[in-house]
């Protein structure tokens, strides 16, 4: 019997071997290029020019008043979210576009390759350098389960520039400069917190700044306390923001927080883990497997906390 330690001997010198062959490496470029192309055919195969469900109530904005000011605009609310940054967008692309929901459908194609391109300069930036291997972060976030970005109702406020945000949200972290580092993350978390889905922002940040704080203070870096309380009162003050002339609409029929049976809560998030993975449906194999997905990427979280 092979022992681990062997075992992982021999995955480290396979890993080093195709991370240095050029034939792995072309391999991999060309699977890379083809999922860039796969991505954009896809949107030009499958997008249409013409308004779809909710559409027809968030483009209220543009129909009838000419005049709304880009400060309504962002503020605008659809369903539970604010429409944010993304519908400032949206506002000039139908403007340039003469209402071509297909230029809408092609933008968020491009804004979700930016996403990719900056995970990449957040996986060199934590890691030193790009790999071959690193096809597989262009896989991820080019998977054409992400379809309904562009097949059902296109809205660049719902996920698409939200992503692209956090994309950048991350980067700012890596920062090493502390007050610039904390400029870039209050902005971001700003428009984070106005667009789409992208308002979870607003409960993670104050707990990472929180840990800042008490991580500086037992460091006796009073410079970096400085700016990590600063930013936590800008935090609190956009969350407080948000919340002015809300109105909570849900999105779901029959919705009640929190949860009667809270346990389902954990199901439904390794039925999405799975879901990403095309694994679908919700019977036991999916949840078992989603489930394996969701403690992997928590015991990520946490080694990494714990290095910090």
């Amino acid at each position: 019997m092979i022992s681990s330690y062997r075992t992982g001997e021999i995955i480290r010198n396979t890993y080093a071997f195709l991370d240095r062959s050029r034939v792995f490496i072309i391999v991999c470029v060309i699977i890379g290029l083809f999922v860039v192309l796969r991505w954009f055919y896809l949107i030009d195969r499958y997008s249409i020019n013409i308004l779809f469900w909710d559409q027809w109530d968030f483009y209220n904005a543009f129909f009838f008043d000419n005049d709304i000011s880009l400060i309504e605009l962002f503020r605008w609310q659809h369903g539970p979210h604010r429409q944010g940054l993304g519908f400032v967008i949206t506002k000039v692309i139908v403007h340039l576009s003469s209402w071509n929901t297909r230029a809408e459908s092609f933008v968020m194609g491009v804004f979700v390759l930016l996403s990719l391109v900056l995970f990449l300069c957040l996986k060199k930036k934590l890691f030193g350098r790009i790999s071959p291997f690193d096809v597989l972060i262009a896989i991820m976030v080019l998977t054409p389960l992400q379809h309904a970005l562009f097949t059902n109702t296109p809205n660049l406020s719902h996920g698409t520039v939200p992503i692209l945000l956090l994309s950048l949200y991350a980067l700012s972290w890596t920062l090493v400069a502390s007050p610039v580092k904390y400029f870039f993350i209050v902005i971001i978390n700003f428009l984070l917190t106005y667009t789409g889905f992208g308002f979870f922002i607003a409960v993670i940040t104050p707990c990472i700044l929180l840990y800042d704080l008490w991580h500086s203070a037992w460091k006796n870096n009073w410079r970096k306390l400085w700016s990590s309380f600063v930013a936590l009162i800008v935090v609190a003050l956009t969350t407080y923001s948000f919340f002015i002339d809300y109105r909570f609409v849900s999105g779901a029929a029959n919705f009640q927080f929190p949860h009667p049976r809270p346990w389902e809560y954990l199901i439904y998030m390794s039925l999405g883990f799975s879901n990403f993975w095309n694994i679908k449906g919700s019977n036991m194999s999916s949840i078992i497997i989603g489930s394996l997905i969701l403690v992997a990427v928590v015991w990520v979280l946490i080694i990494h906390v714990n290095r910090y």
